[in-house]
């Protein structure tokens, strides 16, 4: 028996305004997946995660979450998100490392009820697994953008999710910390089992990190392995003519 789909979106369609922004889109997202969803700007990616997350409804399809419709979903402590630029924003205010893990668990424990001691071995379990635990009490705007972005994934992870959702992970962090932050998350799917879904506009590294990629300009252009997509030739499709890709292998 194959294992029901953590994310199944069917013939999904929406528009901002008179603006469409996906038209038809099938996909399922399994469990154990890792998932890249590359493709231009403008052509749905984000609006492809609101979709998932709640934040806005299809204006036709639906949407399903571990077999619920999104609509009516509210396990939100099984999906952990990392937001674009989430860095660039928390970072402004004095939080400590602890304190910004530590947000990611309301949705488990409720937004006026104390941590219990369960909690804490949560959020320190999830330093732990970023590798920042010696870096909890420093403050977030301390860190460099390589472990803050470590810092947003223990975030993620908090709650114990079945699956973790990135989008554009790696804007403003440098190519050591890159290099890092994926051998980190594929560490993750491998070994913990949790699901991955990655928004990214570097092709080359999502094509040798992931286990399949979703290739998006309005319309789902393909699905499949990252093999299959430099063989069937998406890229003009993607983002037009004269665009070629070569596959760097580690």
């Amino acid at each position: 028996m194959s294992a029901k789909p953590i994310i199944r979106a069917s013939d999904v369609s929406f528009s901002y305004r008179e603006k469409p922004a996906l038209a038809g889109i099938n996909i399922d997202v399994l469990p154990g997946d890792y998932l890249g969803v590359i493709g231009p700007n403008g052509g749905g990616k984000t609006t492809l995660l609101k979709l998932v997350l709640g934040l806005v409804r299809p204006a036709s399809g639906s949407v399903e979450l571990f077999g619920r419709p999104a609509a009516g979903f509210r396990e939100w402590s099984r999906i952990g998100y990392v937001p674009q630029k989430a860095t660039s924003v928390e970072s402004r205010f004095p939080f400590t490392v602890e304190e910004v893990v530590a947000f990611g668990r309301v949705d488990r424990v409720g937004m006026l009820r104390r941590f219990k001691a369960a909690d804490r071995e949560a959020v320190t379990r999830a330093l732990a697994e970023v590798n920042m635990l010696p870096q909890r009490g420093a403050l977030l705007s301390e860190l460099s953008g390589g472990q803050q972005q470590r810092v947003f994934i223990a975030k993620g992870l908090v709650s114990d999710p079945d699956i973790l959702i990135l989008d554009e992970p790696t804007v403003g962090v440098d190519i050591e910390s890159q290099d890092e932050f994926y051998h980190l998350l594929s560490r993750l799917n491998r070994e913990q089992g949790i699901t991955l879904v990655v928004v990214s506009h570097d092709i080359d590294v999502i094509a040798n990190e992931v286990k399949s990629v979703a290739c998006l300009n309005q319309t789902l252009i393909c699905h499949g392995t990252p093999l299959e997509f430099i063989k069937g030739d998406y890229m003009e499709k993607l983002y037009g003519r004269g665009r070629k890709f070569i596959l760097h292998g580690h």
